[in-house]
């Protein structure tokens, strides 16, 4: 028994409604800039104008190399932190701690999420029978 490491890939943040509906530029729930040149997100739109941050999120939901994502979602996360787009933005992380043996979706396996976050499916755990 003992506590190990989270799945760092138990949740994606590209999946369900994503992380782009609050800091995609163009998105109406989003309270970043909108890109150069455009003065609505329509424009934007239309003319196919980005952002760094879009570009940055755009990369990152479709690369299917896990560590890159990692890497991006990490660089995301600062570009966040630093532009200060979310500074009292709650952070939804509930702590998950099984016993060794103890496997399942949101625990040891990726879950989509359906709208931003998904709990742990707890009919579908099992434990590793010695």
């Amino acid at each position: 028994m003992g506590i190990r490491p989270p799945n760092r890939r138990a949740w994606d943040p590209a999946a369900g409604i994503g992380v782009n509906v609050r800091f995609g530029s163009t998105s109406p729930y989003s309270g970043t800039p909108l890109p150069e040149g455009a003065e609505t997100m329509e424009e934007a739109q239309a003319e196919g104008l980005e952002t760094e941050l879009d570009e940055l999120l755009n990369e990152a939901a479709s690369t299917t190399d896990e560590d890159e994502r990692q890497e991006l979602y990490e660089e995301i996360s600062e570009y966040i932190s630093e532009e200060a787009y979310a500074p009292f933005g709650p952070a939804f992380s509930p702590a998950q701690v099984v016993r060794d043996g103890v496997y399942g979706p949101g625990l040891t396996e990726p879950i989509p999420a359906l709208a931003v976050n998904q709990q742990v499916l707890y009919d579908r755990v099992w434990i590793e029978q010695e």
